[in-house]
């Protein structure tokens, strides 16, 4: 059964303004947006098919970020001081947030799964792109 056209709207443009929130480098504002049981996570395993099993067990597992809201803020901190020299001067950033797919739980809270592509430029010459896919849980408050 798929999400009323509402719903799918409203966590589109969620996500949307998320994405230019901190493309404009308004951290705080995008820090607004957390609950304080975030859990900002991105693995570094790959899959098998899809599943969540693990491709190999033999070697160390590690995330290239586990945070909570604490820690969030921290690394926001560190921004703040102008000491944290990876981004002086700011990275110029632009995400595109694509295939929104929408499912309503019982308990009031949305699972929004999207795709997520991220190009990064440095003082003008390097850029990078990063991809990757989204499973968000949203939650009104």
């Amino acid at each position: 059964m798929s999400a009323p056209s509402d719903l799918r709207l409203e966590i589109e443009e969620f996500l949307y303004r998320e994405a230019w929130l901190l493309d404009a480098f308004r951290m705080r504002d995008w820090f607004a947006l957390l609950a304080d049981d975030v859990r900002y996570w991105i693995p570094t395993i790959e899959t098998v098919r899809g599943s969540e099993r693990r491709y190999r067990d033999d070697v160390p597992y590690y995330h290239l970020v586990d945070w909570d809201k604490r820690i969030i803020d921290l690394r926001l901190k560190q921004i703040d001081t102008e000491l944290n020299h990876c981004e002086i001067p700011a990275s110029v950033v632009q995400r595109i947030v694509t295939n929104v797919f929408v499912e309503p739980e019982s308990d009031g809270e949305v699972k929004a799964h999207s795709n997520v592509q991220a190009t990064l430029a440095r003082h003008g010459v390097f850029e990078t792109i990063f991809k990757g896919r989204r499973d968000d849980r949203l939650r009104r408050s």
